[in-house]
């Protein structure tokens, strides 16, 4: 895969457009950490999409917090709902403690880097 950096990235934009419309992944970088991607619009079928969505749903099951199911958390938050109260512990937040608007958004930040999977890496 073909990486450039930002500066490069804006004078040259219309030539990696080409190259992306030609099949090219093209990684955007600035000073040397990835932070953005060129792709070609077929690299993001829908086959790809609901595949990613099955992987997803089954890297769920089975997952527990001691003898408890995640589904069990889910399923008795409603039940107490509809009854108008919330069972101790229903809150994931309140259960594992709760992070400010803030913590939240640089957690956020600090971990967007990860969201990218370089397929090239994996071949």
């Amino acid at each position: 895969m073909k990486s450039v950096g930002a500066y490069e990235a804006k004078t040259h934009l219309s030539e990696l457009l080409d190259e992306a419309s030609r099949g090219a992944r093209i990684s955007i970088t600035r000073k040397g950490v990835p932070v953005a991607m060129i792709v070609p619009p077929s690299s993001l079928r829908k086959e790809d999409i609901a595949e990613t969505i099955r992987k997803l749903k089954e890297s769920r099951k089975g997952l527990s917090l001691g003898k408890t199911s995640v589904r069990e958390l889910i399923e008795d938050s409603r039940v107490s709902e509809k009854r108008g109260k919330k069972p101790a512990g229903a809150s994931l937040a309140a259960l594992a403690g709760g992070w400010s608007g803030k913590e939240a958004r640089e957690f956020d930040e600090a971990v967007r880097v990860f969201e990218e999977i370089d397929e090239g890496m994996w071949k």
